[in-house]
């Protein structure tokens, strides 16, 4: 795995889907079998302070076997094996950071890491 970090944005008070084509150390896809654990802790980057504190993520919700190729995927025409969806973030005008920490079958654990912009909204 090599070191990426997808940026994204989403509105304020509004869910999240974070995607990303992953594979694994051999360069073949990521699958459901090759992972046993999950788990995602989200800080506010501006401060490092934890927003959200580690919680597992389902393998099977999230790794899919096969590429996912619907209309939200606009990255290529490929698609991505990893999507998680989630809660609102709170904060508009605020930054944070997505840390995924993969625990695969064989090999050591990794992690995947996105920054996503929640833009504010004026509506309450």
């Amino acid at each position: 795995m090599s070191l990426t970090i997808t940026q994204g944005y989403v509105l304020e008070d509004s869910a999240y889907a974070n995607m990303a084509r992953l594979v694994d150390r051999d360069g073949e896809l990521l699958t459901q079998a090759a992972v046993s654990a999950i788990s995602l802790t989200i800080f506010t980057k501006k401060t490092g302070v934890v927003f959200a504190a580690a919680a597992a993520v389902s393998v099977a919700s999230t790794i899919f076997d096969t590429l996912q190729t619907p209309d939200i995927w606009t990255k290529d025409s490929v698609g991505y094996n990893f999507r998680h969806d989630g809660n609102v973030l709170t904060d508009g005008d605020t930054w944070y950071r997505f840390e995924y920490k993969f625990t695969p079958v064989v090999g050591g654990v990794f992690h995947v890491l996105f920054d996503v912009l929640a833009k504010g909204i004026w509506t309450t």
